[in-house]
């Protein structure tokens, strides 16, 4: 394809872009659109429901104005795909679906089906990675982790010696269990999201603070000491790296783990409820101490800034021939 890249990009078509508020990829497809519009590229980013965007992705490429569709949402690829196979237009997806190749469910088999509908993928870790080669023999696949914008978040260089947690409150992600373990061990702990498939027990419903806006996220996220995610299933959670961006330690579970530099000190990954509370307590009291570092880390290895030349080279190097691997 040409030095210049001309991309659609599509989205979901649930919430607008740039999202003001909760949308993780959303903000992933926002942020790359710029960097790759400053660096003299032509993103397109293509935010309606998947049967509207085949439509829109085909006449784009029959008007010559794309070389390549980048997909984040699997379901647009049963239309998507055979359109595009059909036309001979390059689809690359990304799943951001949290597969557990170790117990595979009824949601996580239907979002494989989809993806076997095409054999360009740029995965969120590994673990994905070679559930797809697994799964589609031959399949180009690369790996790209979330990014994030490092410079966009306020630092503090001390914390205020409380946890957070931030995601839309679902049983995946054990808020609930959390609370309940934190604030047994005197632990604060603030919880940020909307409502999702579950809610905190009423005892530790006042410490739910609702949802924040992306700029509140980027102001007041610093102001903590440590994040804890303790849940069951993640691609790659993108709240991880933004509180390494702030400066937080991070308390996670393996499963939140992905893509972490098990070394670094202000990364802890705890297995079982019985160490939760000790973890927790621990990283908040060595908080302080690390908080640059987590802010380097965070720049050094998800900023956008650095990751939008490895997303470039992907684009160019999946929208060519297509070379089973």
């Amino acid at each position: 394809m040409a030095e210049k890249i001309r991309v659609a990009i599509v989205a979901h078509g649930r919430r607008k872009i740039p999202s003001d508020g909760w949308g993780a990829v959303e903000n992933i497809i926002y942020q790359y659109a710029l960097r790759l519009q400053a660096r003299g590229h032509e993103p397109i980013i293509v935010n309606v429901k998947w049967r509207w965007a085949t439509w829109i992705v085909a006449r784009l490429w029959m008007k010559r104005r794309i070389d390549v569709c980048h997909v984040h949402n699997e379901r647009a690829l049963s239309w998507l795909a055979p359109v595009a196979q059909r036309l001979r237009l390059p689809v690359i997806v990304t799943s951001h679906y949290f597969f557990n190749a170790k117990n595979l469910d009824g949601e996580a088999e239907w979002g494989l089906k989809h993806l076997a509908l095409c054999n360009r993928h740029i995965c969120l870790n590994e673990e994905t990675a070679n559930l797809i080669r697994e799964r589609v023999p031959g399949a180009m696949v690369e790996v790209l982790p979330n990014g994030t914008e490092v410079s966009q978040f306020k630092f503090a260089k001390k914390g205020n010696g409380r946890a957070i947690c931030v995601g839309k409150l679902q049983a995946r992600k054990r808020q609930r269990i959390v609370a309940r373990l934190l604030t047994d061990a005197g632990i604060g702990c603030d919880f940020v999201g909307p409502l999702g498939d579950d809610a905190l027990d009423s005892e530790q419903a006042h410490l739910h603070l609702g949802e924040w806006t992306r700029q509140t996220l980027h102001d007041k996220l610093t102001d903590y000491s440590a994040l804890v995610l303790y849940s069951e299933a993640e691609g790659q959670a993108l709240v991880v790296v933004e509180a390494l961006a702030a400066g937080l330690s991070v308390v996670v579970s393996t499963q939140a783990s992905q893509n972490l530099d098990l070394s670094q000190p202000m990364v802890t990954v705890v297995d079982g409820e019985e160490n939760l509370a000790e973890a927790c307590k621990a990283a908040i009291a060595h908080s302080d101490r690390h908080r640059e570092q987590a802010r380097q880390y965070a720049l050094d290895n998800f900023d956008y800034d650095n990751l939008v030349f490895k997303y470039e080279s992907l684009l160019k190097k999946l929208s060519g021939p297509f070379t089973p691997e």
